[in-house]
């Protein structure tokens, strides 16, 4: 208020200064130039007249009305011009001089301050989802991590939260594996004070991620799922997140798990390093079994239902690598052993009787045996997991 006051008292003062300026230029441009040109004009007269004789009775020259006219609108136009621009300069530059006080300095500072706050309350929260292994409840084998890790991952795609992984459990995942892609090894101190929760994710628990807007049913910033299940089949299918679902997690169920692997992790050199030991080892070895395999011609024998089944094999292949360079491979890169593997699970038998689910049946075998056979007949060697010594 003070200084809107202050603004007008301003105002006020040049203006009745211009308009005092005015008049008096008015009054010397309006009235006195006739005097000034009628004595101008005797003068001028009288002195022709005594320098040339009989001459008498001569009118007085006047300047015709419109050329008087035309000049002093000329001459008023000049200075009322230049009157203006000169009065209206100085009071543009003292007004906005004084309306920059360090009062209004403050006020934009204040005012800038507060937008910038008010841009910070409406800016989206950061987010996270976090697959979670810490011991604090079972977690199953690697396989099943897996499952879970991977199914979290593509939940925190659609869902636009920062994915993590937490497993402790036997031991640091991130001891073998590291952040490729996504930066996943998140620091305990960037959740201090955020709200937490934490989920299961087990069998029939998955049924809510068909329909459910996970980001309104789970508002905090931070949310743990615990899971084991390919919980991405049920995002797929939640109309929410169709849409959103990322192209690289659609197609065959192993294109999947190697595009979110590939994403998600790389081996730690310390990893890598003891793979490309036992890498070395298994060489060594197959090229001491080539080298033995040499005359032996079809003498590879496949057993299928207690029945020998002869698959003639060539000679052992030898490794498509040297020892040198398989110790220095690192990452995902692959060492061309021409060595094929297969695991074979059957869960329940005799092996292993407490083991409650039958996973496999011996009948289902045969096509693991399929699959190996061109594999054998070109001189690949093979190596099998399973956890059935019948099948071995």
């Amino acid at each position: 208020m003070k200084l809107n006051n202050s603004c007008r008292r301003t105002s006020v003062v040049v203006l009745i200064i211009a308009v005092s300026i005015l008049v008096v230029i008015s009054y010397h441009l309006v009235d006195k130039p006739h005097r000034y040109l009628d004595s101008w004009r005797l003068e001028t007269f009288n002195r022709y007249k005594s320098s040339v004789p009989n001459i008498t009775n001569l009118p007085i020259p006047r300047i015709p009305s419109q050329q008087w006219t035309n000049a002093s609108n000329h001459l008023w136009t000049n200075a009322s011009s230049q009157l203006w621009t000169n009065a209206s300069s100085q009071l543009w530059t003292n007004a906005s001089s004084q309306l920059w006080t360090p009062a209004s300095s403050q006020l934009w500072t204040n005012a800038s301050s507060q937008a910038s706050k008010i841009a910070a309350d409406t800016k989206p929260k950061k987010r996270y989802l976090i697959y979670l292994c810490d011991g604090d409840a079972y977690c199953y084998g690697l396989g099943d991590r897996q499952r879970g890790l991977i199914g979290v991952f593509i939940l925190s795609e659609v869902t636009n939260r920062q994915f993590g992984i937490k497993m402790t459990a036997p031991a640091p995942f991130r001891d073998f594996y590291e952040p490729n892609k996504v930066l996943w090894d998140i620091s305990e101190h960037e959740l201090i004070n955020k709200s937490t929760t934490i989920i299961k994710y087990f069998k029939t628990q998955t049924a809510e991620l068909n329909h459910i807007n996970f980001n309104e049913a789970y508002p905090q910033d931070v949310v743990y799922v615990r899971t084991n299940q390919e919980i991405w089949r049920s995002i797929k299918l939640n109309p929410y997140y169709k849409r959103k679902f990322p192209d690289w997690a659609r197609g065959r169920r192993c294109n999947i798990f190697a595009n979110a692997w590939l994403k998600l992790t790389r081996p730690t050199l310390e990893l890598r390093t003891k793979l490309n030991e036992v890498l070395v080892t298994i060489a060594k070895a197959m090229i001491g079994n080539s080298s033995e395999s040499q005359s032996c011609t079809n003498c590879t024998q496949i057993h299928r239902d207690g029945n020998n089944t002869k698959v003639t094999a060539n000679p052992s292949l030898t490794p498509g690598i040297t020892l040198d360079k398989i110790n220095d491979l690192n990452g995902y890169a692959v060492a061309n052993l021409r060595l094929v593997c297969a695991h074979v699970r059957m869960g329940h038998s005799d092996t292993l009787p407490f083991e409650n689910d039958r996973r496999n049946s011996f009948d289902s075998v045969s096509k693991v045996w399929d699959f190996l056979r061109p594999y054998v007949e070109k001189g690949h060697h093979v190596y099998l997991a399973t956890d059935s010594d019948k099948v071995r």
